[in-house]
């Protein structure tokens, strides 16, 4: 009897391991195992772009859930839906979009980690002389992401209270000037032609009628529940709230089998990928100012006798999405569309779930062997597990060499490109060739 106990509880805990790895932008974050440091050359900069932490629903999505617990609700006299009867909509007592406890537990933990990890670089500067730089959009989120941050970052490092705190400034940008963080509200064309976009809200639509249809069915012959597509959409947003507050798999996702996690998983990633991503070649060079502003930094180990140390950014999914974008990384060799073959979509690189997650980073780390940028090295970690970039040729790249891989990305005047009267934008289903 306990060796069955055992077993159900295992295959619950794998279940819900699963189910966490599958949630797109609202996944949980998936903290790895700690990757060694580059043994050949010291370490000498860190840099971070983060998404903030676990956060509220928005103001639709928290009532879209008191809507869908209306049309669930008499299923609790059934003994597999009794959960039901205890169920209440908690996402409804706090700010919509606002950061969460979690969300604060996830910065700090980050923080903690990269502290003990770059230990070497931090003892070693001076934070009265403005080593290190703090920089977050001007949402709260962002902004309290950072500063949770700072707390897990600098504990035992200051001489404040038992903790022995230090402070560090932050600083933000007005939304409508910030092309680093919140660069979608900076760029005219983009909030004009990108975001509204035709053809995702087509291969959006052709996807769901092809395979969402078996799953409405499902609801009613089962449960005497008609449903509509956008239902299915809650359901599974609600699924993975529930994770990553509650750490519950037993409520919500109990409506959805496997199948449906992936197949609103893929459809969760077609939105992403034409609204942020690789299905609008315009989003190739939304990145482009952050990216020469992570250059300029590393180029300064190079010029200046006291670079920065270390720089620490706090945005959002898009800000990753945008810069991950810029730099070819999780690109596909063809592009998702909706009748994209099965088993194409099953192996795909873009997935929100891995690249997305609440609390997701990019990290580079610099390292160098003497100032010269051939002897300056280079590694991306994307959620704290390395990634080649693309055009490198090693896991650890020179400096030249990144610089060189989009050089057509330095220098660039974002503001320039976004109020050009017409700018060339193909559907990249229609000509898959990254030219910008």
């Amino acid at each position: 009897m306990l060796l069955v106990f055992v077993l159900l509880v295992g295959l619950a805990l794998a279940e819900e391991g699963w189910l966490s790895r599958h949630l797109g932008s609202k996944s949980p974050y998936p903290t790895p195992e700690a990757e060694p440091l580059w043994v050949t050359c010291p370490l000498v900069q860190v840099h971070l772009v983060a998404r903030h932490g676990t956060r509220y629903p928005s103001e639709g999505d928290t009532a879209s859930f008191d809507d869908l617990y209306t049309i669930f609700a008499k299923l609790s006299k059934q003994p597999k839906y009794g959960w039901l009867h205890n169920w209440t909509n908690i996402y409804k007592e706090a700010v919509p979009t606002s950061l969460s406890s979690q969300g604060e537990l996830d910065m700090y933990q980050l923080a903690q980690r990269m502290s003990a990890k770059y230990n070497a670089v931090l003892k070693s500067i001076s934070f009265e002389a403005d080593s290190i730089s703090m920089l977050s959009s001007e949402t709260t989120r962002a902004s309290r992401s950072a500063s949770a941050f700072a707390l897990g970052l600098l504990e035992g490092r200051g001489e404040l209270g038992p903790s022995r705190l230090k402070t560090l400034a932050l600083n933000t940008l007005p939304r409508r000037m910030d092309t680093f963080m919140a660069v979608k509200y900076a760029c005219d064309y983009w909030l004009e032609v990108v975001q509204n976009n035709d053809f995702r809200d087509k291969q959006m639509e052709l996807y769901g009628e092809r395979h969402l249809n078996e799953t409405l069915m499902r609801f009613w012959h089962d449960l005497g529940l008609r449903l509509e597509p956008t239902d299915l959409t809650q359901i599974y947003r609600l699924c993975a709230y529930e994770i990553a507050f509650r750490n519950q798999s037993n409520t919500w996702c109990t409506f959805l089998t496997r199948h449906d996690i992936a197949t609103l998983e893929y459809l969760d990633d077609l939105e992403d990928y034409y609204t942020y991503s690789y299905g609008n070649p315009f989003n190739l060079i939304m990145g482009c100012e952050l990216w020469q502003n992570l250059i300029t930094s590393m180029q300064e180990t190079v010029t200046l006798d006291a670079p920065l140390a270390a720089t620490f950014k706090f945005g959002h999914a898009e800000t990753i999405q945008f810069l991950a974008t810029l730099l070819h990384i999780f690109q596909d060799d063809e592009p998702l569309l909706a009748d994209t073959p099965p088993q194409v979509i099953r192996h795909r690189k873009y997935k929100g779930s891995q690249l997305t997650p609440f609390g997701a980073n990019v990290i580079f780390e610099v390292y160098q062997c003497a100032k010269t940028a051939k002897d300056t090295h280079v590694r991306l970690l994307v959620n704290e597990r390395t990634i080649r970039i693309p055009g490198c040729e090693a896991d650890v790249c020179t400096l030249e060499q990144l610089k060189a891989i989009r050089k057509d990305a330095l220098g660039c005047k974002l503001k320039d490109i976004c109020t050009m009267k017409k700018v060339e934008s193909r559907q990249v289903a229609i000509q898959w060739k990254h030219d910008l």
